[in-house]
Formats: C-alpha cells, structure tokens, sequence
C-alpha cells in the first residue's frame, strides 16, 4: 500500500488521471488518497475544520482512512510506505514519528519538516502569506502556539522515526524552500536514521 496524501493541503484529490498514481498502480501498488479535512472543494467548513489542525486532526484523518483500508481486508495495510510532496511530505514526515512501527518507508518530497522556520521565513518575504499561516497552520507570536508548532514539526522528533526515510528537493523550490529539507536531512544523519 502507498498511502498518498496529497499538498496543499488547500488542494483535494479527485478522480482525474494523475500519473503518480498511475506509476504507483502499475506498479502493483494499491493508493490510497485521502480529502482529509482541510481539503479543499467539499465545503467551508470542512476546509476550515484542518485549520490549526497540521499534525493533529488533519494526520488523524489519514491515519483512521488506513484503519479503515485495514478493516477491509482488501490491502496489505502492513506494508505500507506514505509518500507526498508539500503539505503531503509533512504528513509523510509526521507519520515516521507518530507511528513509527506502521511504516516500512517513508518518501518526503518538497516536504515541509519545522513548521516555525515555514511561517518565520514566509513573513521575510510575502506579508500576505504570512497573515494566512498564522490563521491556517498558527501563530507564532503567541507562546503557546509556537510550542504547539514546534511540538508538530517533525524535525523535532527524528529521535523516534523507525522507517528508512527517502527525502527529494529542488535547489530551486519556490513553495518549500529547501532549507526544509537540509535542515532535517543533517538532524536524521546525526541520529543515526537510514535515510
């Protein structure tokens, strides 16, 4: 199974080719792609119900679609890798740390892993962005939920990943910058993960 959550996480999954999938099923891959709340296209308020929510509701979400795969006995759920790029490679990250035993792999693409240093360098750079993160994903300016970001950034769990971890990232990456990706490769070596 490859679970495949996709970016975003303002985007939605829907029943149009996508060649990812495409790769992975003829491959003899069964995908699972989950329109977790947040997701857009459904209605308000189930795009507003993923708000402050990366690495909590949002993850849950996935988390209780792969139990259900699980109860269908469709799917060999206990080999599963995620995969996802953006927002997906965040879900991806967050899942080696909060169920390090599910997972045989995990791909990050583009992923986002410290979602303080996202917003502090979104604020750098787009004003506007900036105002959007400190409603959709949190503010840093209040304490509490700065903790409560730092706490849902997988670069501050690598101590607890299991899974050999596979992270892909353009120089170039306008989205997430690929400091992300930097930052949490030198953190896992020096802690030993296969990745």
């Amino acid at each position: 199974l490859i679970v495949f959550p996709h970016g975003g996480p303002h985007a939605r999954d829907a029943q149009y080719f996508d060649p990812y999938v495409q790769y992975f099923a003829s491959r003899g891959y069964a995908v699972l792609q989950v329109n977790f709340r947040g997701s857009t296209g459904f209605n308000n308020e189930h795009t507003r119900a993923g708000y402050r929510e990366w690495g909590q509701a949002m993850q849950e979400d996935v988390y209780d679609a792969i139990d259900w795969l699980a109860g269908q006995n469709l799917v060999d759920t206990g080999r599963a890798c995620v995969v996802g790029a953006s927002y997906g490679g965040y879900v991806a990250l967050t899942a080696a740390y909060q169920r390090p035993k599910q997972f045989k792999c995990i791909v990050s693409i583009s992923g986002v892993s410290d979602l303080v240093e996202m917003i502090e360098t979104s604020l750098l750079y787009e004003e506007t962005i900036g105002i959007s993160y400190k409603e959709t994903v949190g503010d840093i300016w209040d304490g509490e939920q700065k903790q409560r970001l730092r706490d849902n950034s997988p670069i501050s769990h690598v101590d607890e990943m299991r899974a050999p971890i596979l992270l892909v990232h353009g120089t170039y990456d306008t989205q997430v910058r690929v400091k992300q990706s930097v930052d949490f490769n030198s953190k896992a070596v020096f802690a030993g993960l296969d990745i």
